[in-house]
């Protein structure tokens, strides 16, 4: 099981198990499953999506931002050499990390951060094209990204709710 930590800033958006997450990364989009390798990568603006441990899907339209992967189990592990080896294994099944709240097994902790995210059914795509024809418009106008206090973030912010509404 994974034990996701996802927020925005100061907002907690997402803090409970996880069967998967895929997440999409300046690499390409990857899939992190139970026992996945350590990791930090960047995230970049697209879909982010998270399976519950009930196998619920949560979307969200996620803009830039960071990963963490890290195993929970604190033991070392076996090499081949280790004249322990199946008691090495089983030992570091049952000494994974339970989580506090469901007391069930957890090996892989995963934390996100990211400068931007909505839950994809909370998008309404009506107001995010007029966002986005106002952006545009500002742009067209001539202001630079200085002049209009980051206006190119929030016009990618917008144009990725847009296609994650789009993907439901």
């Amino acid at each position: 099981m994974i034990k996701v930590n996802f927020a925005v800033r100061n907002n907690q958006i997402y803090n409970s198990l996880a069967r998967q997450i895929i997440i999409p990364t300046v690499d390409g989009e990857i899939t992190i499953l139970s026992g996945h390798i350590p990791l930090i990568t960047v995230i970049k603006s697209g879909e982010l999506v998270i399976t519950d441990e009930h196998g619920k899907h949560f979307k969200y339209a996620v803009v830039r931002g960071a990963v963490i992967v890290e195993r929970t189990n604190e033991n070392p592990t076996p090499t081949p050499s280790s004249p322990t080896l199946l008691q090495d294994l089983e030992k570091g099944a049952t000494q994974n990390t339970r989580d506090n709240n469901t007391n069930k097994m957890v090996d892989t902790t995963v934390t996100l951060i990211c400068d931007d995210a909505i839950e994809s059914e909370k998008i309404d795509i009506a107001i995010e094209q007029e966002a986005v024809a106002r952006a545009e418009e500002v742009i067209k106008n001539g202001e630079t990204y200085e002049d209009i206090g980051g206006l190119t973030s929030p016009l990618e912010r917008e144009l990725n709710r847009i296609r994650v509404a789009k993907r439901r």
